[in-house]
């Protein structure tokens, strides 16, 4: 089960893997977007992805290997 923190004006999701804690920044400032990604965060979690909240990979580099993947 993870919690929520907020430091400033932004939530993080905080859970432990093993021993290890781990704080995810939700990255918004309201708490009913907070909750929800929360929501997200805790079934991925329970059903075994690593981590479902959208990584920072630029577009350009989406699209470049998705057309080098098409050749």
């Amino acid at each position: 089960m993870a919690g929520l923190i907020s430091r400033g004006n932004v939530y993080y999701a905080v859970y432990y893997v093993g021993k290890k804690q781990k704080r995810v920044s939700l990255e918004t400032s309201t708490l009913q977007l907070a909750k929800e990604k929360l929501r997200q965060l805790e079934s991925s979690l329970y059903r075994g992805n690593d981590n479902p909240l959208p990584s920072k990979t630029p577009i350009s580099k989406v699209v470049a290997d998705y057309i080098e993947g098409m050749r």
